[in-house]
C-alpha cells in the first residue's frame, strides 16, 4: 500500500469513525391521510368499457378533496418543511428512512420538530374546521364516484409527524450469548457506515455539480455577447451549499474539500450585482468554475470505487 493509498484509507476510516460515533441515526415518520383513493373494480370496469379497454390494463384513482384548498396546503407545506430540514441537517444512511445527524445538532433538531409539530397540530385543526365544506364540494365534484365511507368524521388524528433516534449498534446481550455473532454484526454495521461515507460524498458531489453548472451557465454570455439575466439566487444557493458542506463534511475526500474551497474563494464577497456589471469578472469566474466542473466529473467516477469494509488489524 503506497503513501497515497494509506492516507486515503486513513481519511475514510476517520470519516467512518466520525459518522459511527459522533452522529445519531434519525428517522422521521408521518401519519398522513391520503388524498387519493383507487377506484373499485366496478368503477374501473365502467371506465374501461367507455374506451373498449380491459379493466385489468387500467389503473384509476380519485381525489377525495381539493388539494389546492388553502387549509390543506398549509398542512402539506409543514410536511415539506419538516422533510427539507431533516435532509438539510443530516447525511444519508444506507437503510431507508434513516439519516445521520451530528450529535451536537440533536437539541436544535428536537426544538425544530417540537415547533413544527405544534404548527402542524394547529394547521390540521384549521383543516378540520374546513373539512365538512371540502367534503360537500367533493360530493358535487365527484358525482357518482363520491363515497361517504371514504370520509372519516374526524381527521385530526390522521395527520402527524414524529421522529426518533434509531439504534444501529448490535445488542449487548449478543456479546455474551454468541461472541462470533456479535463480531459479525459489528462488521456488518461498520460496513453500513462505510457506505454512508460514500453516500455522503455522492450526495455532496451531485448537489455541488448542479449548482456549479447552473452558475457557470448564468455567467456565460449569450451567443450575441449580451449577458444572461442573472439572478441573485444563482450565487445564494451555491453559498448555502458551501455553508452546509462546511457544517456536515466528515472530510473523507481531500479533492472534494479543495474543489469546495476553490468555489468559496471565487464567490466569497462577490455580489450578484458585480457579476451583472463586470464582464471580465463573469468571464474569469465562469472559466474557473468550468475547471471545477471538469474536476468534479472525474470525482464522480472515482468516488464509487473508494470503499473500505473493515478496520485493519494492528499487524497489517
Amino acid at each position: 500500500m503506497n503513501t497515497m493509498d494509506t492516507q486515503e484509507y486513513t481519511d475514510i476510516e476517520n470519516a467512518v469513525d466520525c459518522l459511527q460515533f459522533q452522529h445519531s441515526a434519525i428517522r422521521v415518520q408521518f401519519t398522513w391521510f391520503g388524498l387519493r383513493k383507487v377506484l373499485d373494480n366496478a368503477q374501473q370496469a365502467e371506465i374501461a368499457d367507455d374506451f373498449d379497454a380491459k379493466s385489468t390494463m387500467l389503473s384509476a384513482s380519485k381525489k377525495l378533496f381539493d388539494p389546492k384548498h388553502p387549509a390543506y396546503r398549509s398542512v402539506a407545506k409543514i410536511k415539506r418543511e419538516i422533510t427539507a430540514y431533516w435532509k438539510y441537517c443530516t447525511l444519508p444512511f444506507p437503510e431507508p428512512g434513516i439519516r445521520l445527524i451530528p450529535q451536537a445538532k440533536l437539541e436544535d433538531f428536537e426544538a425544530f420538530m417540537q415547533d413544527a409539530q405544534e404548527r402542524l397540530r394547529q394547521a390540521v385543526s384549521d383543516l378540520q374546521d374546513n373539512y365538512e365544506d371540502l367534503r360537500e364540494r367533493a360530493r358535487t365534484d365527484l358525482g357518482r364516484l363520491f363515497n361517504e365511507a371514504d370520509y372519516p368524521a374526524d381527521i385530526t388524528s390522521l395527520f402527524s409527524a414524529c421522529w426518533n433516534v434509531e439504534n444501529v449498534s448490535p445488542p449487548d446481550y449478543l456479546l455474551a450469548f454468541k461472541p462470533e455473532w456479535y463480531e459479525r454484526e459489528m462488521q456488518r454495521i461498520r460496513g453500513l457506515f462505510n457506505n454512508a461515507v460514500e453516500l455522503a460524498e455522492q450526495e455532496f458531489l451531485g448537489q455541488f455539480s448542479k449548482l456549479v453548472e447552473h452558475l457557470t451557465d448564468m455567467l456565460t454570455d449569450n451567443s450575441d455577447g449580451t449577458p444572461k439575466a442573472f439572478k441573485d439566487a444563482s450565487v445564494d444557493k451555491l453559498r448555502a451549499f458551501i455553508e452546509r458542506f462546511r457544517d456536515l463534511s466528515v472530510k473523507s475526500n481531500d479533492d472534494l474539500e479543495k474543489l469546495v474551497d476553490d468555489c468559496d474563494s471565487l464567490t466569497r464577497g462577490v455580489s450578484a450585482e458585480q457579476f451583472k456589471q463586470i464582464p471580465e469578472l463573469r468571464q474569469h469566474v465562469a472559466g474557473k468554475l468550468a475547471e471545477v466542473k471538469a474536476a468534479m466529473e472525474q470525482q464522480m467516477v472515482i468516488v464509487p470505487r473508494r470503499k473500505i469494509t473493515r478496520r485493519p488489524a494492528a499487524s497489517e
